[in-house]
């Protein structure tokens, strides 16, 4: 076996093996500019990995014209202890807090947009995504 061949069934491998992780789950709230109560909840229910504070979010709803656009606040994880080992904790749920920010120019959905708007008229800030230079 020559060395590039052995690199292609190393990567090969990887590919697979990653092929069986499973992905991360956890559930997106929605809170208004500058904070809040939390205005909804999504469930993500598979991903590559969890996004990070200061990242921008966007959703694209089945049906639905335009995408909602969100920059993470907060990422939380919760455990619970385990019944059977005291002093044993498990991952019980992870939680991204998200806050409404303005999408490019007609990219947002009509029910996004609308959002946007009722917070700058309430006086909130609402931040715009920085155009990504593409």
């Amino acid at each position: 076996m020559t060395l590039d061949q052995l690199w292609l069934d190393v990567g090969q491998r990887l590919v697979e093996d990653r092929a069986k992780i499973p992905g991360v789950k956890f559930t997106l709230h929605f809170i208004p500019p500058a904070g809040g109560e939390a205005e909804f909840s999504a469930r993500i229910l598979e991903a590559q990995r969890l996004p990070t504070v200061g990242e921008y979010v966007h959703l694209r709803q089945e049906g639905m014209t335009g995408t909602a656009y969100f920059r993470v606040v907060l990422v939380g994880t919760t455990y619970k202890e385990s019944a059977s080992e005291q002093g044993a904790y498990s991952e019980e749920a992870i939680g991204v807090l998200a806050e409404y920010v303005e999408g490019p120019e007609g990219s947002m959905s009509d029910e996004h947009q609308n959002a946007v708007d009722a917070y700058k008229i309430r006086g909130l800030a609402v931040h715009r995504e920085p155009p990504w230079g593409y």
